[in-house]
């Protein structure tokens, strides 16, 4: 298994074009395989990813401020090129929380604790705008509701949004 590491901005594709060998037919042809890619990122600014190729071949992309990047280079330099092998912190920066991310998916043990599109339904927020809060800066639910306006309604939702709050901070795996 070889893996790549490539500090870019291009997200990529997320198929290829694999020529493969008809033997029934007599000719070749080109069948499109799906890559697998486990990625991270905060949406318009800093993120990562592992594409793992239909050969088995691992390209680690990443793009983001100069501290993302330094810590990118420095989890490579001491645990290797493969991220499964990589150890996280729990600062609370974003570039930690980033990181703890794509290195908890790349084990499989990245914990989704709301599933629903829609978090708060009162004021229509979705999980994803939490999460997104939290990357860039939300600590506490309250934190969380100024910044989304989640949880600012009926509170149902309040209990999800100190669950992912939780699993982003806690989470040790």
């Amino acid at each position: 298994m070889e893996i790549h590491d490539r500090a870019e901005s291009q997200t990529g594709l997320e198929k290829a074009e694999i020529p493969a060998q008809n033997l029934t037919m007599g000719f070749a042809e080109k069948k499109l395989v799906q890559e697998s890619v486990i990625r991270a990122e905060i949406l318009g600014r800093d993120f990562i990813e592992m594409k793992i190729l239909s050969s088995g071949e691992r390209v680690v992309h990443y793009v983001g401020c100069t501290e993302f990047s330094h810590q990118v280079l420095g989890l490579k330099q001491k645990y290797g090129p493969d991220p499964e092998h990589w150890e996280f912190s729990n600062l609370g920066n974003h570039w930690d929380l980033l990181l703890k991310e794509f290195i908890l998916k790349c084990r499989g043990g990245w914990e989704v604790v709301y599933e629903a599109k829609e978090l708060c339904h009162c004021r229509n927020v979705t999980t994803q705008t939490i999460e997104q809060a939290i990357l860039c800066g939300a600590r506490a639910t309250e934190e969380v509701s100024r910044w989304t306006s989640a949880g600012t309604a009926c509170g149902t939702c309040r209990s999800h949004v100190e669950a992912i709050l939780k699993v982003r901070f806690l989470s040790k795996r």
